[in-house]
C-alpha cells in the first residue's frame, strides 16, 4: 500500500470476511482493503482457478435474465444470485452484455465451488 492513511483493512486472513458476504468473490483473498478516498476494494489474492468438468451443467439464458447474470445465478444455484461473478469468471463474460437470451452458459456445480472456491 502506498498511502496506509487512505486505506483500510477490511479482511486479512480468507474466511475472516468482517463486512464482506459470505458468498463474494473477496472471501477468498489474503487482504482486503477499501480505498477510503474513492470506496473501492483492493485485493491482494491470487485468484483460484478450476476449469471444466463433467458434473458442470450447461444451460441456455432465457430472455428475462438477458443483461442480468445475478437473475441466471439465483436460478441455478437456488436463488444465491452473489454468485453471478462465478457464472461470469468461469464463462470469460465479463460484461452483462455478454448474458443474451439463447447463451449457453457452464454452470460449476456447488459442491465444486464450495471445494474450491467459495
Amino acid at each position: 500500500m502506498s498511502d496506509t492513511t487512505r486505506q483500510q483493512i477490511i479482511q486479512t486472513s480468507p474466511g475472516t470476511a468482517g463486512s464482506i458476504p459470505s458468498l463474494s468473490r473477496y472471501t477468498r483473498c489474503a487482504k482486503v482493503y477499501r480505498d477510503l478516498n474513492t470506496d473501492d476494494l483492493k485485493l491482494d489474492y491470487q485468484r483460484a482457478t478450476i476449469g471444466p468438468d463433467e458434473s458442470d451443467t450447461v444451460v441456455e439464458v432465457l430472455p428475462g435474465e438477458a443483461w442480468r447474470p445475478d437473475l441466471l445465478a439465483a436460478r441455478v444455484y437456488g436463488g444465491k444470485h452473489q454468485l453471478a461473478w462465478v457464472l461470469q469468471v468461469f464463462n470469460s463474460m465479463f460484461h452483462v452484455r455478454d448474458f443474451q437470451a439463447g447463451t449457453a452458459v457452464r454452470v460449476p456445480s456447488m459442491i465444486r465451488l464450495r471445494g474450491s472456491l467459495l
